[in-house]
């Protein structure tokens, strides 16, 4: 078991259930990994994991190290390059996280509220208008909760 699943164990076994990044949420977020070996002049073997992420971004983390490349084991160096780059993500994760339930600033909410509504859209059932913009269905207060709750999904 990894350590990262020991973890996931232990707070699971606490009944901990405020918003946090899982283990599963780090792990489905990864779409593909790639090994990126170096060899130095000295021997020295280096090997970083790139991580894909679902939306296309990529993490690195710290390289893997062996100082002498008798000691350089590949399935060992990728899975320490692999753990450094699974850091790195958790880190950015839970930034996304904080973010999303920090919730929609003002200037998203304004941003919101002028969209263009379609001619083909009804909100309020009267007949849609060109250029009209926002609704009469939604104040600043309700369209920020609105957004709070897309934002946290």
């Amino acid at each position: 078991m990894s350590n990262d699943q020991a973890i996931e164990n232990e707070i699971q076994a606490l009944g901990l259930t405020a918003p946090r990044v899982k283990l599963d949420d780090l792990n489905a977020n990864i779409a593909s990994v790639e090994i990126v070996k170096h060899i130095a002049p000295s021997g020295q073997v280096l090997r970083w994991a790139v991580l894909t992420t679902r939306s296309g971004y990529a993490v690195t983390g710290r390289p893997s190290v062996s100082v002498s490349s008798e000691n350089d084991r590949a399935e060992l160096g990728e899975q320490i390059a692999r753990d450094n780059a699974r850091d790195e993500l958790w880190a950015l994760m839970g930034y996304a996280l904080k973010e999303r339930l920090a919730g929609p600033t003002d200037a998203q909410v304004e941003r919101f509220l002028q969209w263009p509504v379609p001619p083909h859209i009804h909100p309020d059932g009267t007949p849609g208008q060109i250029g009209r913009t926002g609704t009469n269905l939604l104040d600043a207060v309700t369209a920020r909760d609105m957004l709070q709750h897309v934002l946290a999904g």
